[in-house]
């Protein structure tokens, strides 16, 4: 079922929504997906209050809920993203919704948003269209903004031993500001967890080549989980990482990226995510099911 009403102190945001879950998509500026959640629901995704109901701002604003940029992080990636989008319902339960032009930047972003009429499930596909050819490597970048008080709960790989396995299996890259010791970080054997912290003074993030083709972030009794692709042998961004988190006092980004590509005018890329969400009784992020 697909509507449209006023939310959020917008006039024009789209719901999609089956008898389970819904999501609101703002027509006014985005490309951008605000809420996940069951209906009548806690939203998963993090709303920032205050910039919300606006629009025509000069300067890229973060908002909340998940939106689509463009790897590696530069300046032009904080496009402000601040104008109405185009939709288009494709059936009962999908609709695209196609930015503006970013004439600045030489290519278009468009996401595709399809939920299964009967599932907790929702089918995400990231587009970018080349305006021209784009004469550096560019990665699709899928950002997550998840509401405060979670973990986000990363598998991993079973490991191997010594010395039959003699050669490296794992690429983890922390950022400059960010110290493995943080106590929000906690490695163990099967997962590696990453908390958000109200009290925490300085933010943290690191990303890693995820083999195990999901993740997941546990608030309270809400599992919300995401595929994360991975292409064998692909160059990815950022030191080869095709997942990142980050989290500060206010939230954590759970992020995906796609391989790095160099586009020619009219050419398309695309990214694709599978999101669900449920409620568990299991809070326990160590051993809850994914």
């Amino acid at each position: 079922m697909i509507t449209v009403q006023p939310h959020f102190g917008w006039e024009n945001v789209l719901v999609l929504a089956n008898k389970q879950v819904e999501l609101f998509i703002t027509l006014d500026v985005g490309p951008r997906i605000l809420r996940f959640a069951y209906r009548g629901g806690k939203n998963v995704f993090k709303e920032y209050a205050a910039q919300l109901g606006t629009t025509g701002e000069k300067t890229w604003l973060n908002r909340g809920g998940h939106r689509l940029w463009v790897a590696p992080e530069l300046k032009g990636t904080y496009y402000p993203d601040n104008r109405a989008v185009q939709a288009a319902v494709i059936d009962d339960f999908t609709v695209s919704v196609r930015a503006a032009p970013e004439t600045a930047n030489g290519w278009q972003k468009e996401i595709i948003v399809a939920l299964s009429p009967a599932k907790n499930e929702v089918k995400v596909t990231h587009q970018l269209r080349a305006l021209r050819d784009i004469k550096f490597d560019t990665a699709l970048w899928a950002l997550s903004v998840m509401a405060a008080g979670g973990v986000a709960i990363v598998p991993q790989p079973k490991l191997g031993t010594h010395p039959r396995d003699l050669l490296p299996t794992r690429v983890v890259v922390p950022w400059a500001y960010t110290s493995l010791s943080d106590p929000r970080l906690t490695f163990t054997e099967k997962r590696w967890l990453v908390r958000q912290d109200a009290g925490a003074r300085k933010p943290i993030k690191f990303g890693l080549l995820h083999t195990e083709g999901k993740v997941g972030y546990l608030n309270g009794n809400l599992l919300f989980t995401k595929t994360i692709a991975l292409k064998k042998g692909a160059a990815y961004p950022d030191f080869g990482v095709n997942t990142e988190l980050f989290t500060d006092q206010d939230m954590l980004e759970v992020e995906s990226l796609a391989p790095l590509s160099r586009l020619k005018k009219g050419q398309v890329t695309e990214h694709v995510e599978t999101w669900t969400l449920q409620k568990v009784t299991n809070t326990n992020p160590l051993t809850v099911r994914l």
